[in-house]
């Protein structure tokens, strides 16, 4: 992911900072699938969703919710930037990935859902689910300084 944002503009002068946050680090494993949007309204796509299987079409990929779904995590979607505005009941081709070091710090888990978090009726966390799936978690820092 990349951030830019543009600061000090004057007519001769602008300095500009740019990020960019990688989420797949090393040796990933990757698959095509189909992400249908059920959320009952438009859907901004971003790198690091933890997608499941559609129980109804396990052909699709939809995102994960808090509870007993966690346990059908499948992976993390891995596109360049936001797919915005996914109208609900829509599909679209992505790419997800399956296995590999990811940084920890920038998968986009369900509202109070922590890596920490056992799922309903499971006996492990949704960590302990990421790392089965092939996943090695990483707590990177960032030490980015951008002023002068």
């Amino acid at each position: 992911m990349e951030e830019f944002t543009q600061r000090d503009n004057t007519r001769n002068q602008s300095a500009a900072d740019i990020s960019f946050k990688h989420i797949f680090l090393f040796d990933n494993k990757y698959s095509e699938g189909i992400f249908n949007n059920n959320t009952g309204g438009a859907y901004d796509l971003v790198p690091g969703l933890v997608v499941i299987r559609d129980s109804s079409n396990p052909t699709k990929l939809i995102p994960a919710v808090a509870g007993a779904t966690l346990t059908n995590i499948v992976g993390v979607i891995s596109t360049n930037g936001t797919i915005t505005e996914i109208a609900d009941g829509a599909d679209t081709d992505v790419t997800y990935c399956h296995g590999g070091t990811v940084d920890q710090g920038l998968l986009i888990l369900p509202d109070g859902v922590t890596l920490d978090t056992v799922p309903t009726g499971a006996a492990k966390t949704v960590g302990d689910i990421l790392r089965a799936l092939g996943f090695d978690l990483e707590a990177l820092t960032e030490h980015t300084k951008f002023d002068n």
